[in-house]
């Protein structure tokens, strides 16, 4: 059973429940998991379960410390302290994206007592190590999967009107053969097959960008992106080979993203010179799924220089009713943007330039 995730309320509950009817392992890998109201929510329902005696294993990535440091609360979980190479990418990001910059008072990070009692518990085991891995998911009991794109966060939380409405996805699977086939292929070294109608990329080998130029490239139809960032050069210059083709394209982005700005909008302007359909929400887009064919992609794959080399897990599924899911909420989603023409696009060139080297 796949039931795909786009209301970031509903997946956090389904994701808190999973873990209340855990009875012998729960494994999270995270890439952002700040010190607020969801981060703790998780929390409290991960003590829950290792009073119960379930084995808790976290692997929680350094890296994503410099984005949770650099916007939003500035609180991370599990990151107090951290090299002072990331804290300078946390200013770096906070200074050249439109929130509010970068404040040593913000940024002060106070230990949390509900992580405290968690790693008090002996059935608690975490890494917090530097491996750059933007993954995102939950698997209970190697019987219940949640995997994709939300970060441990209020942003991905609708109910917090702190921030403005946040746009991402999940999908849950219920299915041992999948589950059976997605623990196999996390820990072998083999590549992804696009003939499959189910499989996963994990981009051990930093290939991402060489699979997605394939994907494309393997479209015939119809190729529909929901993305945050579109800050990769090589990606473009593919997307513009499939128009060339005959493909119907269209891309659903930020009007402003939270960082790497100018260089999106840069790249966005050509799209539309090239009579590229781009449409601009004003909801802040955290996807990063795409629809091609018939086959939806789903995960954490960040389009820019850097991004899309990291290590994910990222989904490619070929199911008549995620399809159709999906294609619903593309539709809803579409209908709250506005289609983009090329005056919309204003933007430094120095700072996209100089965006283009940190990407």
């Amino acid at each position: 059973m796949y039931n795909l995730l786009a209301n970031g309320k509903d997946t956090f509950n389904i994701i808190c429940e999973s873990i209340d009817n855990a009875k012998n392992e729960v494994i999270i890998k995270m890439f952002i998991w700040r010190d607020d109201y969801v981060g703790n929510l998780v929390l409290k329902h991960l003590i829950n379960a290792a009073k119960r005696n379930v084995d808790i294993t976290i692997y929680k990535d350094l890296y994503g410390s410099v984005f949770e440091k650099s916007s939003d609360d500035k609180a991370s979980l599990f990151h107090k302290e951290i090299p002072w190479k990331l804290t300078l990418k946390s200013f770096f990001y906070a200074n050249s994206g439109y929130r509010e910059p970068y404040t040593l008072n913000k940024n002060k990070q106070v230990y949390n007592d509900n992580l405290r009692e968690l790693l008090s518990y002996p059935n608690v085991s975490v890494d917090t190590t530097l491996s750059k891995d933007c993954s995102c998911f939950y698997l209970i009991d190697q019987k219940v999967l949640t995997l994709g794109g939300m970060g441990i966060e209020d942003r991905e939380y609708e109910d917090n009107n702190e921030y403005e409405e946040n746009q991402n996805y999940m999908i849950k699977i219920i299915d041992l053969e999948t589950i059976k086939f997605f623990e196999k292929r996390l820990n072998d070294d083999s590549s992804f097959d696009f003939e499959k109608k189910l499989d996963f990329i994990f981009n051990k080998k930093r290939n991402m960008k060489k699979v997605m130029i394939d994907l494309i490239y393997r479209t015939t139809e119809k190729m529909y992106l929901v993305t945050e960032h579109f800050a990769n050069k090589s990606i473009l210059k593919e997307i513009l080979k499939a128009q060339k083709r005959g493909i119907k394209i269209e891309i659903i982005t930020n009007r402003k993203t939270r960082y790497l700005t100018n260089l999106n909008l840069k790249i966005l302007k050509k799209l539309v010179n090239k009579d590229v359909n781009v449409y601009l929400s004003d909801r802040r887009i955290t996807a990063n799924t795409f629809l091609l064919d018939n086959k939806v992609i789903i995960g954490s794959t960040q389009i820019t220089k850097r991004g899309i080399k990291f290590r994910q897990s990222v989904i490619s599924i070929k199911n008549e009713s995620i399809v159709d899911e999906w294609s619903l909420q593309y539709k809803i989603l579409k209908s709250k943007c506005v289609k983009a023409k090329v005056k919309d696009f204003k933007y430094s060139k120095i700072k996209a330039f100089f965006e283009s080297i940190f990407s």
